[in-house]
């Protein structure tokens, strides 16, 4: 009896332990979202105000060009006024003025039609390179929501799962954490070294599998012995950092939670300890991809 008391008083607790994390985690995923939306916001009225600045200088050079076609407007109206006002007796006199002044207006017009097409030819190579800049800034931004999407919906599947897919989580938690660190200080291409299916188990093969699945949707191609990232995806992929960041937040509260064996513990001692086998396999394929990252994370993480 004191036993079954004893058992029933865990399970209430890990009950209560379940119910607060999922509390957290929910509350961390609004804080997120909200965060979210006001970075967009943000950004998208940084990008209003440069276009507004940008109208504001073309509006301030015409304005500074006006005053000199209004000068040439009148030197052009001049010999009008001068010819009405010439009388019949002196009309010989008034026709080589008249010439004159015809030639000097010609070459005004000449010159301010040619300015005008400078002006023209400029404004529309200027609308045209903004325009060229808002559409690249629009594919970016459109990548980076679908990028954002495919990482959050696997990370939720794999922890809404009550630890039955615990070996996922925490080998994408160490696939994160690597590529953050990777994609923050490396300008050559990023390589991910794949890991070793031979004579493993089902779980760890379809662990395995699954973090692979990510690579291909990110954007890696399948190498020999490798996952590599192109260099012109990395200016893409440097949009995914910040929701890479906030799903290892998400995360690590909970792998604080499991506490799996450290690597190399013998079965035995782990049947013994009834712990469950799958977190000692998922704790192998974490340490595995840690390891690629070389000194960066060190010995396998807790």
């Amino acid at each position: 009896s004191d036993r079954n008391r004893e058992r029933e008083r865990d399970r209430d607790r890990d009950r209560e332990r379940g119910r607060d994390m999922d509390r957290n985690r929910d509350v961390q995923i609004k804080e997120e979202s909200v965060r979210d939306r006001a970075m967009d916001r943000d950004r998208r009225r940084d990008r209003d105000r440069d276009w507004s600045r940008d109208r504001e200088t073309d509006r301030e050079r015409r304005l500074q060009d006006a005053p000199v076609k209004q000068e040439s407007a009148t030197v052009k109206q001049e010999p009008k006024r001068s010819r009405s006002a010439s009388s019949d007796s002196a009309s010989s006199s008034s026709a080589g003025s008249g010439g004159s002044s015809s030639d000097s207006s010609s070459s005004s017009d000449g010159e301010d039609k040619k300015r005008r097409k400078l002006e023209k030819q400029e404004a529309r190579e200027l609308k045209r390179a903004q325009k060229a800049e808002r559409k690249e800034q629009k594919k970016l931004q459109k990548y980076g929501e679908k990028l954002s999407k495919v990482l959050k919906k696997f990370a939720k599947s794999h922890t809404q799962s009550k630890g039955r897919s615990l070996g996922a989580v925490h080998a994408f938690y160490f696939f994160l954490l690597e590529w953050v660190n990777r994609i923050n200080g490396a300008p050559e291409d990023l390589k991910i070294r794949r890991l070793p299916l031979e004579s493993r188990s089902h779980r760890y093969v379809s662990n395995v599998k699954k973090g692979e699945k990510v690579l291909a949707k990110i954007g890696f191609e399948p190498g020999v012995n490798s996952w590599i990232l192109k260099d012109e995806k990395m200016e893409l992929l440097q949009l995914a950092v910040e929701p890479l960041e906030q799903a290892l937040k998400i995360l690590k509260p909970m792998l604080e939670e499991w506490r799996p064996e450290p690597m190399g513990t013998p079965r035995k001692l782990v049947r013994k300890r009834k712990t469950d086998l799958s977190a000692y396999e998922a704790r192998c394929v974490g340490a595995m991809l840690a390891q690629t990252c070389g000194d960066v994370l060190g010995a396998p993480v807790e």
